[in-house]
């Protein structure tokens, strides 16, 4: 119970990624507890991880039908909503995109800029797309390659707050 409330505070100091690991931290103390699951998937919202929010709030009204009038309410349909509207904006970008002007140059081009690609070439870490996000896994080891390209290039680390 600890873990959830301090994930709580975690994602009321607006801190979401640290909320992410509270809560996980709480579900994986109590995996019955529905409540536990239920915060988890607020942090997963607030970091844009609708999918695995919406799991999460699935697993809450699993364990607790009843007792989850809010998950049921409003979470869960919100979390769905979103998903959708997301999907429809990715769909509509994608039409935009190829329809434009030189669309017929754009089926040979990847989706990302040159900069990008260059970039890649030369770094063993780069981050996920602008609009993308990776699961907290992902972000981790993101985050681990990046120290090590850091420290391989004699420069001083960054402070990452974990």
């Amino acid at each position: 119970m600890l873990h959830e409330l301090q994930a709580q505070c975690y994602m009321e100091a607006g801190d979401t990624y640290a909320a992410i690991q509270a809560a996980e931290c709480a579900v994986r103390c109590n995996a019955q507890w529905a409540e536990g699951h239920q915060t988890l998937g607020r942090a997963q919202m607030n970091f844009g991880e609708v999918k695995m929010a919406i799991a999460s709030f699935e697993t809450a009204l699993q364990l607790d039908p009843e007792g989850m009038s809010a998950v049921r309410d409003d979470d869960l349909p919100g979390a769905r909503q979103l998903l959708a509207r997301k999907r429809a904006m990715m769909a509509q970008a994608d039409a935009q995109y190829l329809a434009g002007p030189l669309a017929q140059d754009r089926a040979e081009l990847p989706p990302e800029c040159s900069a990008t690609r260059d970039r890649r070439q030369h770094l063993p870490f780069c981050p996920p797309a602008i609009g993308s996000h990776a699961p907290v896994w992902q972000l981790r080891r993101q985050v681990a390659g990046l120290r090590r390209a850091v420290r391989t290039a004699g420069m001083p680390s960054p402070q990452i707050y974990r």
